[in-house]
């Protein structure tokens, strides 16, 4: 069995949300927010989540009935699990896994994600694995 954090560390942009804004019962959770350019062109606000382990799974649901229909997806990290939040849809990759990386990818292209915005292996470690220094 994989392990998991106490807290899981997520990252929501404020622009996939239907209303631009977090749903309230999700506010309590954002840590830090931050301007960055999307594939380094559009500009995004990203919100920084640390959600309680006991309370990811409402908040994934939250956000997967919160999210634009396409372009767009949140991530946790809890651990060896990347929990991946697209719009009514809740996706698990685990730490070191190529499959599940993949077939999160996959699901990701039915939503119009551009696969050079689903590294989710790097997201692992960083959160905005498409710049470089």
């Amino acid at each position: 069995m994989r392990k998991h954090a106490e807290t899981a560390r997520g990252i929501v942009l404020r622009q996939s949300l239907q209303t631009e804004v977090l749903p309230e019962e999700i506010t309590r959770w954002v840590a830090d927010e931050h301007a960055h350019l999307l594939s380094g062109k559009d500009a995004v606000d990203v919100l920084v989540l640390l959600c309680p382990y006991q309370d990811l799974w409402q908040s994934l649901a939250t956000l997967a009935r919160q999210l634009k229909p396409t372009r767009y997806y949140a991530h946790f990290v809890s651990g060896d699990t990347m929990y991946i939040v697209f719009p009514s849809c809740i996706v698990l990759v685990e730490r070191g896994d190529d499959v599940t990386a993949q077939r999160a990818r996959d699901i990701g292209a039915v939503y119009g994600v551009p696969d050079v915005e689903m590294k989710f292996e790097q997201l692992f470690e960083v959160d905005h694995p498409n710049v470089t220094a």
